[in-house]
């Protein structure tokens, strides 16, 4: 190590070196654990491989980064979001350990994108998941075309990656715990700089799509494969919660293998394939889920009662996170989503001052404002779970800002 590094470059390095250590043991010790616990294999990275790079990935399981990791034999950086930061010992430790590259949910967060940038321009590599957000129905979320800018401004290669099996096996709105079956880690392919140098950023952007898009049911539908586990619909309200046949909104609960609605009564079983019964409407909560999009539409353009809220969810509590990680509590009530405001006690947030919007995690909702205040909006009790998708979804319908 040269004498001319400042003792900040040193210390940077030293952390290198053993977050590569790291990496190195992780790679020993987990595939043991994904196995068992997924039925998990995976491609590993091939030498000719040349560094630095870019690692995209799909993004459906909380394990995505450790299994991810174990394609590669050579160390990366993730770009993930702030909460990991705000854990206690738990957060201390990850970050002495790998230190991820912390992004704010629900915002356009330049400084993660400008570190991410510094790391490749030092010769290190980076893995992040351009869709920001596990999938709730199966389907791989739309790649931005700011994925491809940061791609070709990067000026590396770049690896795309492909979870396949994993909804079933972890669907995100799940609280019944791992459903073993089958999941695979692919590497899709790998392009270099002087290849991605030829390619225009709307070029960039479209491979990465073809490369990550992952359809859970598509691939069901050619090889059903069983993912076995307990209480397998519970949770789902979070992601679907209006009744097909009453199309009363917040009425979905869930018990066990069973989904409900708890107005109309109708009701259905979902097995160990991902699919409902035959006498239900929809087959998959994919068919399912896309209907409740265009109830949406419908549901916002023939709302005409100005004063009442389109949605609305008591016992709920919201924040503004600070860029140190600090959260600050605003207060507990009833949050009111109007067709031109957000209203949340003393609270008033105009829709079209929203910039960016998401949901973290089963039902968090996270958002940001255009004087760059950050909000998290939580049920008042860890345990509760609510459907803060209908936000996200009004959002993008009255505004386009897209979740």
């Amino acid at each position: 190590m040269s004498e001319n590094l400042s003792e900040e470059e040193i210390i940077e390095w030293k952390n290198y070196k053993r977050h590569i250590n790291i990496w190195k043991i992780a790679r020993f010790l987990a595939p043991v654990y994904l196995k068992a616990k997924l039925g998990y294999t995976y491609d590993v990275a091939p030498k000719t491989f040349k560094p630095p790079y870019i690692v995209l990935s799909n993004h459906n399981s909380n394990f995505d980064a450790v299994g991810l990791g174990l394609s590669f034999p050579r160390h990366m950086y993730f770009i993930a979001s702030e909460q990991v930061y705000r854990s206690g010992f738990k957060s201390k430790l990850l970050k002495w350990a790998f230190e991820p590259i912390a992004k704010i949910k629900g915002s356009t967060d330049f400084l993660a994108v400008a570190k991410a940038l510094r790391k490749i321009r030092k010769g290190q590599n980076v893995c992040l998941f351009p869709e920001a957000n596990r999938s709730f129905n199966g389907k791989t979320f739309p790649i931005q075309e700011a994925t491809g800018k940061l791609v070709k401004v990067a000026g590396g290669g770049l690896v795309t990656y492909r979870f396949e099996g994993e909804y079933l096996s972890t669907p995100r709105w799940g609280t019944g715990g791992v459903r073993k079956g089958k999941v695979h880690g692919r590497i899709v392919h790998y392009y270099t700089a002087e290849q991605l140098k030829e390619m225009s950023v709307a070029e960039v952007t479209k491979i990465i799509q073809e490369d990550l898009y992952e359809d859970a049911y598509a691939r069901q539908a050619q090889n059903p494969i069983k993912y076995k586990g307990k209480n397998r619909a519970e949770g789902m309200e979070c992601a679907v919660c209006v009744c097909p046949e009453c199309k009363k909104i917040d009425v979905i609960g869930t018990h066990k293998n069973s989904v409900f609605c708890k107005n109309c009564g109708v009701s259905t079983e979902y097995d160990e394939y991902g699919y409902f019964g035959d006498d239900f409407k929809f087959k998959t909560i994919t068919e399912w889920d896309e209907w409740q999009t265009e109830f949406y539409k419908d549901y916002i353009a023939n709302f005409t009662d100005e004063t009442q809220p389109l949605f609305f969810d008591d016992n709920v509590k919201l924040s503004v996170i600070g860029n140190d990680h600090l959260e600050t509590k605003i207060g507990t009530g009833c949050f009111k989503f109007y067709k031109d405001r957000i209203e949340f006690n003393n609270t008033k947030i105009l829709l079209k001052d929203i910039t960016a919007v998401s949901v973290f995690g089963k039902c968090v909702l996270c958002f940001s404002d255009a004087k760059g205040l950050h909000y998290e909006l939580r049920p008042e009790h860890l345990t509760e779970i609510k459907n803060f998708r209908k936000y996200t979804s009004a959002l993008e319908i009255l505004t386009g800002v897209i979740g």
